[in-house]
């Protein structure tokens, strides 16, 4: 009975067996091994049925949850100490799986008893490993086998240093137990330090029935180093289909090819690999399989002796032409070896031999079609250029050959010189090579399998998981597709700039009623925020304007505007040489991609490209989410919605089993691969079910916000604002534009008690009005470190503030909770597991940590208080302090503002922002107040860094400023000279002497020379109204008074205002800009100043406005901002069994109750399933029958707290019980109780 079937999904058999066979003579001199000079064989695979291979390890599947639960040490991917007998790339060394699904297994052919057709065993172990993939093209059809063959004959340790500890251990096992079975079966005494075993050679042997297994022929590439079968007319078998895909043209719809490649094999003594040695093809009917060893090995050396019986070879000297026999006569059941070799081994030494599996449709061939009969011709003439130029043979043209070119003129025929058919045999097999050169890494690679455990409850799962291996690791085919050139300078032919090294992008979560991965269904998708694609090459999100490999960058003109069709001026595609220009595109939403010409899109006559061919990430058909997710298709999208590492199904019920899997998926270059890959769906199953009745659980948590060690007040009221005055009557209370708490509640694995920080680092300011006023401009990115225990984690959460009014808000996950090992293992994890925290920011529109201007003037919600008719007196004020010992003492702060205009008139008192002694001017410049329009951008800036607090300035001796402290929040706020941040820092005019300023005057400091400070300096939406070419300026901790000029209304009035008459400095604190203009020296040693800020809108006052009518404030969220504050959650948890009691047992009861004939519990119809339902954790449940006969005992035992226990409806005779009503005695420590259920059963 075959197993081979291709294409997969279909019925079309192409394998029916197949395997390695092993001869070789055993080295050494008779006095000392008994069995110098002896053949020996190890046939794994022989034709006559008796095999010597025995099992020495299982074969394991990584796909399989079982077996990758208990995946060897010696099954992971080899990492040998000598880098030249490594087979894999050092990305893939160490995983588990080197591709989609590996299978790795162990067998030997050292027991004595096996040895039909031998004198005795060879002495040899092989290591096999199976791989096969979904990706590039022409991959899918191919299975790639390494084989690593040891010679286990020495039992001494040093003989196999060159081994793999993992492996040895195993290898220096069976050495002992070969020496001990072989000295007892034969009467000899073995060397203990083995024997060498020469002139080795090694072939991979098959049976090959392709549709009818008697109608087949089997041929040879030897250039290729590839046997294959196929059938002789390419005609259709019953009940064969063919995948329309893969049978177009060029091919037709005939039975394929299937081929066994050598991808690695031995080498000469020049260092070339030798390939296949020999190839042999019979006919099953013709009996010419090996009997015995000796003949094995004839056949693999190509010395056949008919004179003993061997059939003669027909392809003339098999040492020259390297082929024995090929059947030129009817087609036949086609058996056929290829041989490789000589080796040696010594003891302890290995070898592997790499081979693919290929399967192609045939090519179209001039003179074949459907139901044409093709012989295999001379397949000598492969490998003779000569010969070839003349002419091949028509099946050498069906599997994919169009012509050859000694491209580097070594007079070698060699496989890279072929012209093929892509997607042919041929076409395939040179796909296989070239994974195989490099490593099995492919140009596109899917992620690990991220780990994952389970947790039953009531009605619910919890799902858990780490992240997956590749987001440290990286994708280990970036090494091959990241430069422009190969290690000889030549142009890299897989480049792709577009690749992303680090490229998961997020996890899915599949349930099923079955484990089948096919049938599981997406029940959740998570994807990471803010990550972003870079894009060199014009392929991603791709317009018909924009095709740089075509040379098309379309420009449109609308009204005068002129447009480009690319978003950048991308530079001309040239081999071997880098892009320099990018655009960056957020994978959030639909992400498009396409190839480049002419795979992916063409030129048109128009001017424009069309797209040929194009991938969306998450839902295009390569991802096979949509497949999966049904109904629910939005899940597939990428939505920036963070990753929480654990989830909670509600969409189960107790007591059925479910399949869940967590994948990790990528998003990659569709120029390399699929733009995106899963790993592999692995299952776990569980059944949720009630609590034990005797479980006590409860959890409480807090949240605080800290300042240096002390926990804030954040329910304190806001302080009131004076009608009258237009005071504020104390400071504003602690932030509260932010939430924070764990993710998902998973009672069972948090400890009994502990606390989560997460404290403010930093801050990055953002440009609101960076894209243009309408447009999202950059967020502001605030910088976090999360705490537990002695575990930390670094986060940042970007927000975009609104230019206007609207609330905006962004979250991230974070580590919060160390799962303790011993409650994970309950529930099939193990350590390294964590509980994430959510953290939330807000920011409030920029109207009302800013731009109050521009809020009043569009009468924004908070400006327009009842009884008020204006709204221009917003702003900061500074007093005499400290606060909050002591308050604002300027009624009407703002007084001094105009009406709110886009074009503000004259400021007739500069001075509008409170009174401080010894200083005759404060002033904030302030868009449409005092300042014109264009001066919101530099607010659109600023509002990322403002909070609601009172300031405390402490001078120290000789202008220096010791130190700036945050009351609200507690916390001093950090100096910075470079860039103005959640910081402060003063601004002297001797900072800016470097001409270049946007008020042209190096000798006078104004406000306006902060837009030669960082980030002011480096965004767009500022320096395209107020540009500043002159290097950045800095900022001091010390005060240096000297001319300033202070200006309002036109920001060019900068550049002619009059100087001060008293010198001065500005002061950067925290999202506020102000200049002081002082009356005398600076302030004396121990001097405090105070600055009062706030989040929210003020309307009404009077002053230079108007009356605008009362003081009234309306407040908005006050964000955190405040750099080193801390956030605390506190959380105490009980998760304890208790005794149970009387009242603990009187919840139980079965389900169902009647059991009529089946029920929803029961997968099959020989299955029968009744539940028992809120039991204690333990106890023993007896079963009697209606007249007191105890029909069955069940002992329930939940070491995950669970209080259900299922029956099979049998009797202690393993009988169907009959229909009747039926008792149970519940036993749980001193607690008792009865019940009774009704059984309906059918008689049987």
């Amino acid at each position: 009975m075959g197993g081979g079937f291709w294409p997969k999904g279909t019925a079309n058999q192409y394998v029916f067996n197949s395997g390695l066979q092993v001869a070789g003579v055993i080295g050494g001199i008779r006095s000392e091994n008994p069995w110098a000079g002896d053949t020996a064989s190890a046939m794994f695979l022989n034709f006559r049925g008796n095999h010597h291979g025995e099992q020495v390890r299982p074969i394991y599947n990584s796909t399989d949850p079982d077996d990758v639960a208990n995946w060897p040490a010696a099954a992971y991917v080899p990492d040998q100490p000598n880098e030249a007998d490594n087979l894999f790339h050092p990305a893939l060394r160490g995983r588990l799986a080197a591709s989609e699904g590996d299978v790795w297994w162990l067998t030997w052919d050292g027991n004595p008893l096996l040895s039909v057709d031998r004198l005795h065993p060879l002495g040899v172990l092989v290591e096999q490993r199976g791989m096969a993939w979904n990706t590039p093209s022409g991959n899918q059809d191919v299975i790639y086998f390494t084989h690593t063959i040891y010679n286990i004959t020495s039992t001494r340790a040093a003989d196999y240093v060159g081994v793999r500890p993992a492996m040895r251990e195993i290898l220096l096992e069976k050495a002992r137990e070969f020496q001990e079975l072989n000295n007892a079966a034969s009467g000899f005494t073995l060397p203990p330090e083995g024997y060498p075993i020469t002139d080795m050679h090694v072939a991979f042997a098959a049976d090959m029935d392709i549709g009818d297994f008697r109608s087949d022929y089997a041929s040879v590439n030897l250039p290729f180093a590839l046997g294959y079968a196929y059938l002789h007319d390419f005609s259709q078998p019953d009940d064969w289909t063919f995948d329309a895909e893969i049978f177009a043209p060029p091919f037709f719809p005939g039975a394929g090819i299937g081929g066994i490649k050598y991808l690695q094999s031995p080498r000469d003594s020049l260092g070339r690999e030798v390939g296949v040695t020999v190839l042999g093809a019979f006919s099953s009917d013709l009996n010419q399989d090996p009997a015995s060893s000796v003949q094995l090995y004839r056949y693999l050396t190509g010395r056949p002796d008919p004179a003993v019986g061997d059939p003669p070879c027909n392809a003339g000297d098999p040492k020259l032409t390297h082929i024995c026999f090929i059947n030129k006569g009817p087609p036949g059941d086609m058996r056929f070896f290829q041989a490789t070799g000589p080796l040696t081994l010594p003891p302890g030494g290995f070898e592997s031999v790499v081979v693919a599996y290929v399967f192609a449709a045939p090519v179209a061939a001039a003179d074949c079609a459907v139901g044409c009969d093709v012989t295999p011709g001379d397949p000598t003439i492969l490998g003779d250029a000569a010969r070839m130029a003349a002419g091949v043979n028509p099946i050498d043209s069906i599997t994919g050959y169009r012509g050859f070119a000694d491209r580097n003129g070594d007079g070698r025929v060699e496989q890279s010189e072929f012209e093929v058919v892509p997607g042919s045999l041929l076409g395939k097999a040179l796909v296989a090579q070239a994974i195989f050169d490099n490593g099995f890494v492919l140009s596109s690679t899917a992620p690990e399998a991220p780990d994952f455990f389970l947790i039953p409850g009531p009605n619910q799962v919890s799902v858990l998981w780490t992240p997956s291996a590749t987001e440290t690791a990286g994708d280990p085919s970036f090494g091959l597709v990241n430069q422009p050139t190969s290690s000889g300078g030549t142009p890299n032919l897989m480049f792709d700039p577009n690749y992303r090294q680090f490229d998961v992008e997020g996890y899915r979560i599949y349930r099923g009623r079955v484990d089948t991965p096919s049938e599981l269904r997406l029940i959740a998708q998570f994807d990471y925020a803010n990550t972003f694609m870079v894009d060199w090459r014009g392929q991603v999100n791709p317009g018909p304007g924009c095709a740089p490999e075509l040379g098309i960058n379309t420009v449109t003109v609308v009204d005068g505007d002129t447009t480009f069709g690319c978003r950048v001026p991308f530079d001309s595609l040239i081999p071997g040489v880098a892009p320099t220009v990018s655009d960056t595109h957020p994978l959030v939403g639909p992400v498009v991609q396409v190839k480049l010409a002419p795979e992916g899109r063409q030129a048109l006559a128009t001017g424009a490209a069309i797209i040929v061919r194009s991938d969306t990430a998450g839902t295009g058909a390569a991802s096979g989410c949509l497949a999966a997710a049904g109904p629910n298709r939005e899940q597939c999208a990428l939505r920036d919605s963070g990753v929480p590492f654990a989830y909670v199904d509600r969409g189960v019920r107790n007591d059925l089993r479910y399949f869940y899997t967590v994948t990790a998926f990528d998003v990659n270059s569709l120029q390399s691969g699929p733009a995106s890959l899963e790993s592999p769906r692995i299952t776990k199953a569980v059944t949720p079910a009630s609590a034990a009745s005797n479980l006590e659980t409860s959890t409480t948590t807090a949240v605080s916000l800290v300042g240096r060690g002390t926990i804030l007040d954040t329910a304190v009221a806001t302080p009131g604002l004076d009608s009258a005055t237009g005071r504020f009557d104390g400071p504003f209370p602690p932030a509260t534009g932010f939430e924070f708490g764990l993710v998902e509640l998973v009672q069972a694995l948090l400890p009994a008690s502990g606390s989560v920080t997460v404290s403010l680092d930093s801050l990055q300011l953002g440009s609101a009005y960076e894209n243009g006023a309408g447009e999202p401009g950059t967020p502001a990115i605030y910088f976090l470190t999360a705490s537990t225990g002695s575990s930390t984690s670094q986060v940042q959460i970007p927000v975009l503030q609104d230019q206007a009014a609207a609330r905006t808000s962004n979250s991230t996950y974070l580590e919060a909770v160390s799962v303790e090992e011993a409650s994970a293992r309950r529930f099939g994890g193990r350590e390294g597991f964590r509980l994430h925290g959510r953290l939330d920011l807000e920011l409030p529109g920029n109207y009302y940590t800013s731009a109050w201007g521009r809020g009043c003037v569009n009468r924004a919600a908070g400006f327009a208080a009842a009884g008020t008719t204006g709204c221009e007196y917003n702003g900061a004020r500074w007093f005499d302090g400290p606060s909050p010992q002591r308050n604002e003492t300027k009624s009407d702060p703002q007084g001094a503002h105009p009406p709110a205009s886009a074009t503000p008139g004259p400021t007739l008192d500069l001075d509008n922002a409170g009174e401080l002694t010894a200083v005759a001017t404060i002033q904030m410049p302030l868009a449409y107040e005092t300042a014109e329009a264009g001066y919101r951008a530099i607010e659109g800036v600023l509002g990322g860094a403002q909070r609601a607090a009172d300031f405390n300035l402490f001078w120290g001796s000789d202008g220096r400023i010791d130190s700036v402290v945050d009351v609200t929040h507690n916390v001093a706020v950090p100096f910075d000279s470079l860039r103005l941040a959640g910081s402060w820092g003063v601004l002297n005019q001797a900072a800016t002497a470097a001409p270049g300023a946007f008020d042209g005057r190096p000798g006078v400091l104004t406000s306006m020379d902060f837009t030669c400070v960082e980030p002011l300096r480096s965004f767009a939406a500022v320096q395209g109204s107020y540009p500043c070419p002159a290097p950045a300026y800095t900022l001091s901790r010390l005060a240096a008074p000297g001319p300033i000029a202070i200006w309002d209304q036109a920001a060019t009035n900068a550049t002619t205002a009059a100087v001060r008459p008293g010198a001065g400095f500005a002061l950067y604190v925290s999202g506020n800009v102000t200049i002081f203009e002082l009356t005398s020296g600076l302030p004396a040693a121990g001097t405090v100043w105070s600055l009062r800020t706030y989040v929210g809108a003020i309307s009404g006052g009077r002053g230079a406005a108007g009356d605008r009518g009362p003081y009234t404030f309306t407040p908005a969220p006050r964000p955190l901002t405040a750099v080193g504050v801390e956030l605390r959650l506190d959380y105490q948890a009980v998760n304890r069994v208790v005794a149970a009691t009387e009242n603990d047992l009187s919840r139980v009861h079965t389900v169902p109750d009647p059991y009529y004939v089946t029920n929803a519990f029961e997968r099959t119809t020989e299955s029968k399933v009744i539940q028992f339902v809120n039991l204690p954790a333990d106890c023993l449940i007896r079963i009697y029958s209606s007249s007191g006969i105890l029909v069955a005992l069940l002992e329930h035992h939940s070491t995950t707290f669970g209080g259900s226990e299922r029956w099979n409806v049998l009797n202690r005779n393993d009988q169907v019980v009959a229909s009747g009503i039926y008792f149970y005695h519940i036993e749980a420590g001193d607690a008792r109780r009865v019940g009774r259920f009704v059984v309906v059963n059918f008689a049987r």
